[in-house]
């Protein structure tokens, strides 16, 4: 039988050497494995009617997006994107429609440099929407729906400045593509 103190050396022994691993790992990367990307943006619908024989004519809007993130590497990072969305419709009896969404999201960066980095990624979790009504007595639940989706993305970082395109696709409900320009707080070593 193994003694306790045998335990306890291989433990911190194991601790030891995976605390100097890590350590010399980090201080090989090119980032800090942090980062907060905050987005604005555009967003449009692709719909082209919400109710059967009307047609959308107006499918436009804005997006705002706060994406905290961890790189494991400097080429994958992992985060939580929370988003509100509001896109103008002007259908009978909608006016618009309110989304908001909270993803976990996945990047893989091609090329890292210290400035410049493009990405691909893929975001999936759920939305929440809700139509916003020309009357409010139109809406007689008042209700969030609420779908699974996902949104596969492609954009770049430079130094901390980000630009994103993705497309909000949403299981039985309104898509939306989002083009996004925002700064980083994070990431970077300067």
């Amino acid at each position: 039988m193994i003694s306790r103190i045998k335990i306890s050396f291989a433990l911190v022994a194991l601790f030891v050497l995976t605390f100097l691993s890590v350590k010399a790992f980090a201080d090989d990367r090119i980032l800090r494995p942090y980062k907060v990307d905050i987005k604005l943006g555009y967003a449009h619908s692709s719909a082209s009617s919400l109710i059967p024989g009307q047609a959308i004519s107006q499918k436009f809007g804005i997006a705002f997006s706060v994406e905290p993130k961890y790189g494991f590497t400097d080429n994958f990072w992992i985060g939580l994107r929370l988003e509100a969305a509001a896109i103008s419709i002007q259908t009978d009896p909608f006016v618009g429609i309110g989304t908001g969404s909270t993803l976990l999201t996945g990047e893989y960066s091609i090329l890292v440099t210290k400035d410049f980095r493009p990405f691909i990624g893929l975001g999936l979790g759920p939305y929440f929407q809700k139509g916003i009504y020309k009357n409010s007595n139109d809406d007689p639940n008042n209700n969030f729906v609420t779908n699974i989706g996902f949104a596969p993305r492609i954009g770049f970082e430079y130094r901390h400045f980000c630009l994103g395109i993705e497309y909000n696709i949403i299981q039985d409900s309104f898509d939306y593509f989002g083009f996004k320009l925002g700064f980083l707080i994070g990431g970077n070593k300067d």
